[in-house]
């Protein structure tokens, strides 16, 4: 940072045939050309907007202020806020959620969706989905392309009269899990449901079908095979690498 700012010495810190570690700033179409940083303070942050959250990934976040609502004001980096709902502070409802979670707390958080136009982030800090080896479930082709048997942790957003739950994973992902495919004869009506699977229970399913272009996606407990023809998404040309890329 501060050798190069001064301006002295670029020749012998950048010769030819270096291979540097970088961050990617933007892209110039005109110019085809990719604009990066090397300062050490730009490649330490874990991103610089909004556009560079990805769902399902990990960070560290620093608890702010309680809203209205419930939910916990985090700050990832500096400029970069999200919240955290009251469903996911924590595995279990808290009582006194102030006390936990003080201005200033450092917490290890999921992301769950970013909007980056409206600079709208969601994180959850329930332990079950920080510390879950399954992969994150981010999008309908996902779970199309990884097919039947494929498994995902999800959290219970919902019970259906159908009856039903509905779980919801990663960026705005959600799936049905019908009754029937509990496997669980003691479960009959909605009332039972509730009982068992209250709404923000962490859940491990199964993929039995999906249809990406209708956003439909039907889960079970077991390995069942599906019946509906899976999605394969079409292989398309690598893009140029998204700011915030380490290169």
């Amino acid at each position: 940072d501060d050798r190069v700012s001064a301006g002295k010495g670029v020749a012998r810190l950048f010769k030819v045939g270096d291979v540097k570690r970088c961050r990617v700033l933007g892209f110039s179409l005109i110019d085809r050309l990719a604009m990066v940083s090397l300062r050490p303070s730009v490649l330490s942050q874990p991103v610089l907007r909004y556009d560079e959250i990805r769902p399902g990934n990990r960070y560290e976040v620093t608890a702010k202020a309680f809203v209205d609502s419930g939910a916990l004001l985090v700050e990832l980096v500096r400029g970069v806020t999200g919240i955290i709902p009251e469903l996911h502070l924590a595995d279990a409802r808290l009582r006194r959620p102030h006390e936990k979670f003080k201005p200033g707390t450092v917490l290890s958080v999921r992301a769950i969706l970013v909007e980056p136009k409206r600079k709208y982030a969601v994180f959850s800090a329930k332990k079950s989905l920080v510390d879950d080896r399954l992969p994150p479930l981010v999008s309908w082709e996902q779970a199309a392309a990884d097919g039947p048997k494929s498994k995902f942790t999800g959290v219970v957003r919902a019970v259906s009269p159908a009856p039903g739950l509905v779980v919801a994973f990663y960026a705005d992902v959600r799936g049905f899990l019908p009754l029937a495919e509990l496997g669980i004869p003691s479960l009959r009506t909605k009332e039972d449901l509730e009982k068992m699977f209250p709404v923000g229970k962490t859940i491990a399913v199964h993929v039995a079908a999906c249809r990406p272009a209708d956003r439909k996606l039907r889960l079970t407990l077991s390995e069942a095979p599906s019946k509906l023809e899976l999605y394969k998404p079409a292989a398309d040309a690598a893009p140029p690498p998204p700011p915030g890329t380490l290169l």
